[in-house]
């Protein structure tokens, strides 16, 4: 991952605010051309905080996704696993798995740190990669407030990692000369 600048990261802090308004707006009640390509813009500049280039995979997404590791205790059927996202969006999460499961699988899953469990559905799997991606269901809207918290705490918390970094880097700098 490229180090990011203090202008860089200002901007990304910038954004930030911009995207959770935006964001908010299109989960709830869509956003205009004009609001999506802006919220699509934010979108873009938040993944550079993660050393992601783009969001643009050749499909439109209701959320940003981004790469996220937290927490969580996921069942399906009577089996209850313990991992961590891959990553993570306001709509659902990718986990690495070892069973074997089918696309359309129903389950639930438990954000450790937040104690919230939500009911999804596996959307894909990759057996190869070890991977599954999976949607949030039947979320109402605290639900819908309470995953969007543990989303946005998360990526302030990597926004805030990456300002002591750059505040320590500029002590370091000023202590040297």
């Amino acid at each position: 991952m490229d180090v990011l600048d203090a202008q860089t990261l200002s901007d990304i802090q910038d954004d930030f605010k911009q995207f959770v308004v935006l964001d908010k707006k299109h989960s709830r009640s869509g956003l205009s051309d004009e609001e999506y390509t802006h919220w699509h813009s934010h979108n873009v500049s938040l993944l550079r905080l993660f050393g992601v280039e783009s969001s643009h995979d050749g499909k439109e997404r209701r959320s940003i996704r981004v790469p996220l590791q937290l927490d969580v205790i996921y069942t399906i059927g009577l089996v209850e696993t313990t991992a961590q996202t891959l990553d993570m969006s306001a709509g659902g999460f990718a986990i690495a798995f070892c069973d074997d499961i089918s696309p359309s699988a129903k389950g639930a899953v438990t954000f450790s740190d937040a104690q919230i469990s939500l009911a999804f559905e596996v959307r894909w799997v990759s057996i190869e990669a070890g991977r599954m991606g999976c949607q949030f269901t039947d979320v109402d809207t605290d639900a819908l407030e309470k995953i969007e918290t543990v989303f946005y705490d998360a990526i302030f918390a990597k926004l805030s990692t990456e300002k002591r970094r750059l505040d320590d880097e500029l002590v370091r700098v000023k202590f040297r000369s």
